[in-house]
């Protein structure tokens, strides 16, 4: 039944709805266009530069992902940049795959897109333990 004042058609895209009959991407949360802005990746790269294992840092850097689910793919692609850079220090590298673990046990909380974080993450996760894996090597040559 075709709702009074105005055609389904009209009536679907102004719910979001294409003509195709498609559905767009799921909308940012937060009113945020999905991705960090400049300060926000400056903080959050800041933070990773400065992670170590102490809970309280693991817990910052959590907080901070779980604030800005809005920008799920900006967040997991730069802790993958992070834990994929050669020079990086094989401790800095395990602090922040403390962090890893933390986002993925953390994304089944009521958190409007947490579970994201497992989708996005599951894609980069051979690339990050291959490049731990390569750490690991160089590591164990040098010593």
């Amino acid at each position: 039944k075709v709702p009074a004042g105005g055609s389904q058609t009209s009536k679907l895209q102004g719910a979001g709805v294409s003509s195709s009959g498609s559905l767009p991407g799921p909308p940012p949360v937060g009113g945020g266009n999905g991705q960090l802005t400049d300060d926000e990746a400056d903080e959050f790269e800041d933070m990773l530069r400065k992670l170590t294992m102490e809970r309280a840092d693991i817990k910052m850097a959590m907080a901070f992902a779980l604030d800005h689910t809005d920008a799920v793919q900006d967040v997991v692609e730069t802790l993958t940049e992070a834990l994929t850079l050669p020079e990086t220090p094989l401790a800095l590298k395990m602090a922040r795959l403390y962090l890893v673990s933390d986002i993925l046990h953390n994304s089944s909380a009521p958190v409007k897109n947490a579970s994201q974080y497992r989708t996005h993450l599951e894609v980069h996760l051979p690339e990050i333990f291959a490049s731990l894996q390569e750490a690991l090597a160089a590591q164990g040559s040098q010593g």
